[in-house]
């Protein structure tokens, strides 16, 4: 065997190896959606509003994260929490279907009826009304869209603004005026 057959050979072996290399740490990634915008509750979603980039399958958040493949079996999608642009995009940031059935409202609540006001944007909700002894459960699931006050700046209530659909904003303003509101948190987004 002369030396230039062994060089190829060689140089061969090399790019065999090298082509592994890749493909192994391809298999290692996984795509992910970034706002290519700041994206505002109640905005309609789609692929255009997105830049799609790879990652480490060993993202610690990737559970959390939007799921590119969703526009596959979905076609309409809203915004429920505002997220900025070049941030990665959470499931509880959007939900399925048109943004026009969707409605934002607010409500003030005392921060020891609502978690201590340790709520967030993303998190899912149940609003509880107590009207003299009796308790019930006015919506269930809400998706929280923005938080202002709570213990964190100094306020003993909290204002939540949450996506509803239609009919659920007549019972909470019923629930509101009628008597006492206590939040659930049913999930952390």
């Amino acid at each position: 065997m002369s030396g230039a057959h062994l060089l190829m050979l060689i140089a061969a072996t090399l790019a065999f190896a090298l082509v592994l290399v890749v493909l192994r740490d391809r298999a290692a990634l996984v795509t992910v959606a970034v706002a290519g915008a700041d994206l505002e509750p109640g905005a309609a979603f789609d692929r255009g509003s997105v830049d799609l980039v790879e990652l480490p399958a060993a993202v610690s958040q990737l559970s959390a994260l939007f799921d590119p493949g969703s526009f596959e079996s979905e076609s309409k999608w809203h915004v429920v929490s505002p997220v900025p642009g070049g941030a990665m995009l959470r499931s509880s940031d959007v939900a399925p279907g048109s943004s026009d059935r969707r409605r934002l409202m607010s409500l003030a609540v005392d921060t020891d009826r609502a978690v201590g006001g340790v709520i967030e944007p993303g998190d899912l909700i149940d609003v509880v009304a107590v009207r003299d002894t009796e308790a019930g459960f006015v919506v269930t699931g809400v998706t929280v869209t923005f938080v202002d006050g709570g213990p964190s700046v100094g306020r003993s209530s909290v204002t939540l603004t949450v996506s509803v659909d239609p009919g659920q904003e007549l019972r909470i303003a019923e629930a509101l005026a009628t008597g006492d509101l206590h939040i659930v948190r049913a999930s952390g987004g």
